[in-house]
Order: structure tokens, then sequence, then C-alpha cells
């Protein structure tokens, strides 16, 4: 069963940054979700056709989305704004996992050698085709995953890749076997990260909710195995994770035990000493490994050095053998803000590292998305005669939910949960809880003639008003 457990000494503050009753349109969170990113852009003239939106699914574009902040990555931002602006957190197995399933597609596609074999069809390839019988089959999200798994288990040849890529926890839903299939076979191109969002003092996450059973996460821990076979740098991505999901594991045993709290503050660990670093260091990182394009982004590995046994290796044997300098297993250093939001190349700070179980956690300065694009064929079949539709389908973790946690006021003091610079300890505080959120769009593409054509078209029709008589 879910378990919760209190960290920070300071109760839930609410977020407080947009509208989130009134909400936002499908197309509103798709480009907000999006701002600031110029990969695989989105013409004004291309078609929303379906969407699924944290548990809000259906075909108009003005559907409104409440309780959501779009962001390029649900996850690491979901976690750093819990942290960063006070509020309790709830995860789910799938949400991790679908982290972890998202960087993962990232450093395949920059290592195609790695599963290439394991792919049917042409190389590169890798697009979706999805028949529609019915009006309605899009309000059905069981039909639209089985499609997708589908798709999957016709384009992967080996079952045992299929099923490690697939969630399969008590807490699985359509939606989320639906962003892992898009995952899975996407293609990543030429991503830009999403902005960085500073630490500021005095954070903490104030309550943690584990939702699905101790089984669930011990499956995570298990599936972790798998990375070893992928090369030195998923290895060592492999020991950035296990030591987290052992302590997510752990925290089913002795959720208010003094080691569990002690990790949860530890989840971005910035330095104590600057009010506003410029990095995370904490172990948020270990779900930030690789970067937009699918490059390593962690500790400088030794490129040269080949072993057949990295694989065998525990993390102290790993790291002492394939760092590229002993010095960065405890520090590195960072150019150091001038306080005007630029960095001193020339001037440089002494970074203490968090390490745990032997591995060391590097330093990040942006955030790689945590969503995927590929090319979908729908095959209409409802009208005659059949049409077929290029579209692009987007999938992934895009954002952060917002609820309310109603919490025990008498057992927060008794525990000596203190009141923040907003609130008294209460139990009325609302939208004081963050989850990641996860969704997926489908768009009807327009050919650039089609575009044009309907350009002209416009101006026909409705010319500027300087040119009307």
């Amino acid at each position: 069963m879910p378990i919760s457990f209190d960290v920070a000494k300071h109760s839930a503050d609410w977020v407080n940054d947009r509208p989130l009753e009134r909400g936002l349109t499908a197309t509103e969170v798709f480009h907000q979700m999006r701002e600031g990113l110029d990969d695989h852009p989105v013409k004004s003239i291309d078609k929303l056709l379906h969407f699924s939106i944290a548990d809000v699914h259906g075909i108009g574009a003005n559907t409104r989305i409440a309780q959501l902040i779009p962001n390029a990555n649900g996850f690491v931002n979901t976690l750093t704004a819990a942290y960063n602006g006070r509020h309790a957190l709830v995860l789910r197995p799938d949400d991790v996992w679908l982290a972890i399933l998202s960087q993962f597609s990232l450093y395949v596609n920059a290592h195609a050698e790695i599963l290439g074999a394991n792919f049917g069809g042409d190389e590169g390839q890798r697009g979706l085709r999805i028949q529609k019988l019915s009006e309605e089959m899009w309000m059905d999200l069981g039909g639209v995953a089985r499609d997708l798994v589908g798709i999957v288990e016709k384009n992967v040849v080996d079952p045992e890749l299929r099923a490690w890529a697939m969630p399969t926890f008590s807490t699985t839903t359509f939606t989320d076997t639906t962003v892992a299939s898009v995952l899975f076979m996407s293609a990543l191109h030429d991503h830009s990260g999403p902005a960085f969002e500073e630490v500021g003092g005095d954070c903490g996450i104030p309550r943690v909710t584990l939702e699905g059973e101790k089984a669930d996460w011990e499956d995570i821990l298990g599936r972790l195995e798998r990375l070893k076979w992928y090369g030195v740098e998923a290895i060592a991505w492999y020991h950035l994770l296990r030591p987290v999901l052992v302590r997510f594991v752990r925290a089913f045993e002795e959720p208010e035990g003094a080691e569990n709290v002690e990790f949860w503050a530890k989840v971005v660990n910035s330095d104590p000493g600057a009010e506003w670093p410029s990095y995370y260091s904490g172990w948020i990182n270990a779900f930030m490994a690789f970067g937009k394009n699918g490059e390593w982004v962690g500790n400088a590995l030794v490129s040269d050095l080949i072993s057949d046994a990295a694989d065998t290796l525990t993390a102290p044997e790993f790291w002492s053998t394939y760092l590229k300098n002993d010095a960065q297993m405890l520090t590195t250093t960072w150019p150091v803000d001038d306080g005007g939001g630029s960095e001193d190349s020339s001037s440089q700070e002494e970074i203490q590292k968090l390490v745990m179980d032997g591995t060391p956690y590097h330093l990040v300065d942006s955030v790689p998305p945590g969503y995927a694009v590929v090319d979908v064929t729908i095959e209409d079949q409802v009208t005659a005669p059949a049409t077929e539709y290029k579209c692009s389908m987007y999938a992934g973790m895009v954002g952060m939910r917002v609820s309310t946690t109603r919490v025990n006021a008498a057992r927060r003091k008794a525990a000596g949960i203190v009141g923040t610079r907003k609130h008294k300890v209460s139990a009325d505080i609302i939208n004081n809880t963050v989850s990641p959120a996860l969704g997926w769009w489908i768009f009807d593409k327009k050919s650039e003639v089609e575009a044009a054509l309907s350009d002209e078209s416009r101006q026909k029709v409705d010319p500027p008003r300087w040119q009307r008589a």
C-alpha cells in the first residue's frame, strides 16, 4: 500500500503561480510545455486531432485542463518545484520508470548501434501506423494503448526488451502505457534543454507520498540491471540510479527513519553557502545523466579504456577505474555567479559533491526534455474512400499536477513541524501538493504546399484592411 512520511520541518506551501482552477486548453498546455524549445516546430496550421493530458482526454483543442502547470520535463521539474516551493510531493512507480525510459530513449538515439538489431523493419523508420475505425476510438484510451503496444511488438524483435520497457505496476494506467510506447519508439533529435530553475535557500519537501506497492519499486530496481548491457556510460548511469531506487524501496520499511528523511532532504543537494546556486548537485541528477542530444553529462569518464568486466564492478570499483580524474570523486569546480545572473568563468568555486554508496553525483545546469515525438500515419477508414493523414505524436512527462493534501495539524505540531512564512500549521492549505503529469497529443501535419495554399486562400477571403476598397 502507499506510504507517506514527513521530511522537512515545515508545512506545505500552496502553488500560486497560475490560475489553476480555470485551467489551460490542450493547445495552450502543449505550447507552454515546449516554451523556449526549438525542436520539431509545430506550424500554426497544424491541427490538433486528439489528446490525453493528466486524465483529461478528448478531441477538442479548446478543452481545458485544470490544476496543471506545463513544462518540458514533468518529473525533474516537479521534484525541484516541490523542493524549491516547499510543496508536498506524490510519486508513482510509473513516474519514476517513465523518467528513466525518457533518458534511455535519448541515450539510445545517440548510440543507434546499441539497439539497432532489436528493431525490425528499415532502420531509422520507426513511425507508427494506426487505423481509425470509428469516430469514438480516440475516446477509448485502452484501445489506443493496445494499438501502440501492438506496434512495439511488431517493431521490437526481442520480447524481453519489450517487456522491460513497458510499465506493468499496480498503478499503471492506459496513458502510462501509451507514453511508454512513444518514448520507446521515438527518435529524438536536436532538442533544446528546458530552462533551469535556480534553487533558493530555506527549501525542502515537507511531505512525500510513494504510491503503489513495495513490489512495484522492487520491480524498477530489478529492471536497472539491464542497463549494464549497453556500454560504459549506461553502466555509470546504473550506478547513479541504483542508490536512489534502493532507498525508494527502503522507504516502505522505515518511512520515518532518519536515513530516509536525510535522503529526501538531498534530492537537490545545493551549496548551502550560495543563496541562488546555478546548478543542481543532488540525487535528482540520476535522472539527468544524458543531455538533450543523448550525450553523457555525468562525471567525465575514461574514454579509451576497454574492459569486458565493467558490468561486474561494484560502484567504488567502477568509479575508481572509469572516473577520468580521481579528484572528481568528492569535489568539483564551478564558475562563480557574479550576483547578477551571469557566471565568471575565470573565477571558480569548489563544490562538495553528494556521494551515495560509493557513487559521486555530478552537477547539472540544464534539464533535458522528458517527452518524445514520433511520426504517425492514421488510416481513416470511417470515410469512403479511406484517407491517410500524416501526423506527429508527442508524449511524455509534460508538466506538474497540483492538488490538495489535508494534513492533521495536531500530529504535525507534535512532530515539531512549524508553519511557514505564508501559513501556520493547518489542515486547510489548498493546492499544496504536486505530482508529475503525463500526456500525449496527435497533430495532423500539413505540407508546405498546403500551408502556402491555405495562406493564399486566407488572403483572398480576408485581405488586410489597407488593401480593401
